[in-house]
């Protein structure tokens, strides 16, 4: 049977989401007989590009610009490699890729929708996306995928673009719940952290997106009913140093640990209790998805992406995005260490069933072979 090439354009190819999926699904896609390749259109190839290559990923570098010059290196890539499919990954590159893709013949073009949240409430952008929308679906012929029901539903219902919903997966073999709680208690002791702490953790990039400055704030409560709870987060960003003056200043440095990057994220939650995401909006909320695979149920606030996953007092509480709501919530699960136990259950049941790479790489495959 003749392989199915496709090509995933990406921006610079670097330690993120969609290369991070592409990355775990790359024995998945070769099982289906396709033959992965991938674009990079920024300045650089990116430092996460090897590590598609060594996975099967044919790396291409044609940086972007809206140009005659890319126009031309890129039909001329189109045409020698022959891909029976274009998979397009960024945003705003998409509408001229398509464009491309037409001129140039492509059978199947199709794009993923990651997040559009950030840009709901600006009418004039949100004009001008309705109209690309419109344009590259019915005359580029586009075909559009979105990663959660949030996404989905928002593209539906303020763009008025029809999506067919792909959920992001991640890799099982890397995050799974500790088998017993002496795995636990080893780890714990590896990275310093107290026995009989009570561990709160987050993970993702210090930002005002994130705002883990919610944690911080609620924090000073809940050490006054459990003295014993630490929060570790784990992440950069731009906000890094003010949220390290904001722990100094609220008295709760000691119990706030900063860990910035780390390549052994399950390690650190199978050592938590709970896992807390007060995000303004996520596209889905990957690191909250690998707590729930861990078993770690989870506190977040009720925004775009994290609905998805949580579902109110079976596998976390969601809830007002305001730090008392967190407060309320944390104090409530440090006193019921059996609640815990039963939301980390049913965390990792229900992420399995929902957002499951093979069925996910299914659905994928179904688009890509449709007419």
């Amino acid at each position: 049977m003749k392989k199915l090439k496709v090509l995933h354009v990406l921006k610079e190819i670097k330690f993120s989401g969609a290369e991070l999926m592409l990355n775990i699904a790359a024995q998945e896609f070769s099982a289906r007989n396709i033959e992965l390749h991938a674009l990079a259109l920024g300045q650089q190839r990116g430092d996460y590009a090897d590590i598609l290559q060594s996975s099967g990923y044919q790396i291409h570098h044609i940086p972007f610009s809206y140009s005659v010059s890319f126009w031309n290196k890129f039909t001329k890539l189109l045409k020698a490699e022959k891909f029976d499919v274009v998979h397009v990954h960024p945003e705003k590159e998409c509408f001229y890729i398509s464009a491309i893709c037409k001129y140039a013949r492509v059978k199947k073009v199709v794009a993923t929708i990651h997040n559009v949240f950030g840009i709901i409430h600006k009418k004039p952008v949100l004009r001008k996306m309705r109209w690309k929308r419109y344009i590259a679906r019915n005359f580029f012929g586009l075909q559009y995928l979105s990663i959660g029901q949030s996404v989905q539903e928002t593209e539906e219902e303020i763009l008025k673009n029809p999506t067919i919903l792909i959920p992001n997966w991640i890799d099982e073999s890397k995050f799974y719940a500790s088998q017993d709680n002496q795995e636990k208690l080893t780890i714990r002791k590896e990275f310093n952290i107290p026995e009989k702490a009570f561990v709160l953790i987050s993970v993702g990039a210090c930002s005002h997106v994130k705002n883990q400055k919610d944690i911080l704030q609620a924090m000073p409560k809940i050490l006054e009913q459990v003295p014993h709870a630490i929060y570790i987060l784990v992440g950069d960003g731009p906000k890094k140093a003010e949220y390290e003056q904001l722990a100094l200043d609220l008295g709760i440095k000691e119990q706030v640990y900063f860990w910035g990057q780390t390549e052994r994220v399950r390690d650190v939650l199978v050592a938590s209790d709970v896992f807390v995401m007060p995000s303004k909006f996520e596209g889905l909320g990957n690191s909250l998805l690998e707590s729930l695979y861990c078993e770690i149920p989870a506190v977040v606030y009720n925004v775009y992406g994290l609905k998805d996953l949580i579902i109110n007092e079976r596998n976390g509480f969601i809830g007002k995005c305001e730090p008392e709501f967190l407060t309320q919530k944390i104090m409530f699960l440090a006193k019921h260490p059996d609640i815990i136990l039963q939301m980390g259950n049913q965390a990792s049941k229900i992420a399995k069933e929902e957002y499951n790479l093979k069925k996910s790489i299914d659905r994928l495959y179904k688009v890509y072979t449709s007419k």
